[in-house]
């Protein structure tokens, strides 16, 4: 069970019911990254991928083995500490097939490794 504590604009604050709930907050010492891709660096897809928003391909694709540029890292927000599920954004330019794609993608530092 909760309380509801207040609603603005379509915010609301939830406090558990139960007096020995706990907050749980994770933060790390590097600045909220959780791995050292920087914005620019150069990485590859280690595991297998596979997505479905890249252009002319709507039957997926496996982007196991591409080599991308991270764009952005989605740790941190205005100053906060964010848990992203998929905290790289991660730009693509690739061949596939017979025609040039460019397409991004979230992914885990888990997916990909520093080239």
């Amino acid at each position: 069970a909760a309380i509801m504590l207040s609603t603005k604009a379509n915010v609301s604050t939830v406090r558990p019911a139960s007096s020995r709930a706990r907050l749980v907050v994770r933060a790390s010492g590097a600045n909220g990254s959780t791995s050292a891709f920087a914005d620019g660096a150069q990485v590859k897809v280690i595991k297998p991928v596979k997505v479905f928003h890249v252009p002319k391909h709507q039957d997926g694709v496996n982007i196991e083995g591409f080599v991308g540029t991270v764009q952005k890292n989605c740790t941190q927000f205005k100053g906060k500490v964010l848990s992203a599920n998929f905290p790289f954004v991660v730009k693509f330019q690739q061949k596939i097939g017979d025609a040039e794609a460019k397409f991004m993608v979230h992914l885990g530092d888990d997916e990909i490794a520093a080239v």
